[in-house]
């Protein structure tokens, strides 16, 4: 059951995106808002006023991208599904990953950092937003509604990387 659930939210999840590159393709001023929004902001970022042609140019390339990566991503499981079918239908023996320290270690590594990163963005967001945004936009300070949802990200991230490190330790 949990296999059937996780198949059908990776296929939903690129099935989405791969909706959501078309209606950038088809109205890009329209469907912009999910790209042109601060994360969890309620208020628009740009107003109606400062679209130019050279952003409906941009957001359908961005449209494009999408559409490519989500039909990809949606259609490749399941031609290797038709190509294979002995495989995807009776799956007599599960494969082994090869046992190795280096997979590990790599594994241990990279939770850590979200692990870092998540714990980082719940305590004090203000600066890791700063960091990865460009200099003439930088933030000056967050009131305590708008660091709600980066500290949610952050919370969440913690909980990922926690669950992570569980799962390396216990194989």
């Amino acid at each position: 059951m949990r296999d059937i659930l996780i198949g059908l939210g990776y296929f939903l999840t690129t099935l989405g995106i791969a909706i959501y590159g078309i209606c950038l393709i088809l109205k890009p001023q329209r469907y912009s808002l999910f790209l042109s929004r601060p994360l969890f902001a309620r208020h628009l970022a740009k107003s109606a006023s400062d679209w130019t042609e050279s952003d409906k140019h941009k957001l359908r390339n961005n449209g494009i991208v999408m559409l490519i990566l989500g039909a990809f991503m949606f259609l490749m499981p399941l031609v290797v599904a038709v190509t294979s079918p002995e495989n995807a239908i009776n799956p007599a023996v599960t494969p082994q990953a090869p046992h190795s320290e280096q997979n590990r270690w790599g594994s241990y590594i990279m939770l850590l950092l979200f692990l870092c990163l998540g714990g980082s963005l719940a305590i004090r967001p203000l600066p890791v937003l700063n960091y990865f945004r460009q200099k003439q936009s930088r933030l000056v300070a967050l009131s305590r509604r708008d660091s709600m949802g980066p500290r949610f990200v952050g919370l969440f991230m913690i909980f990922a990387a926690l669950w992570g490190l569980y799962q390396v330790g216990r194989h």
